[in-house]
């Protein structure tokens, strides 16, 4: 029997990783879970900012940033998960992912400025 071709996504890229992501968070043990109760919230925000990039129109750098930051947490739990990787490795990744993510938000922030004042909101 040969393997059956993989069907392509029309989900965005975000989209996919994020969910993959959660599912690596919802395989941790329970109290490692505990110890790092807001990646759902993180998952979320992440793929918010990079819908925002997208509906901008801006598929660059800041995209990419954001989308990489997604896998980065999903390796980091896949990591976590198989005994490679402490809650601290992941704390640092999501130190990271927050700073990263306040730093596009006030990119979007400033783009929504200007585009406002361009049309005289």
């Amino acid at each position: 029997m040969s393997p059956r071709p993989a069907l392509p996504s029309s989900d965005a890229t975000e989209f996919v990783l994020g969910r993959s992501t959660l599912a690596a968070y919802q395989a941790l043990r329970d109290d490692t879970r505990h110890q790092v109760p807001g990646i759902p919230r993180i998952v979320e925000q992440m793929e918010r900012r990079a819908d925002a990039l997208r509906r901008q129109g801006d598929t660059g750098e800041d995209l990419e940033q954001t989308v990489a930051l997604l896998e980065n947490l999903r390796i980091a739990m896949l990591k976590l998960q198989a005994g490679m990787s402490t809650v601290d490795d992941l704390t640092q990744d999501i130190d990271q992912a927050k700073a990263i993510g306040k730093e596009v938000d006030r990119q979007l922030e400033g783009k929504q400025e200007v585009e406002d004042a361009l049309r005289g909101v």
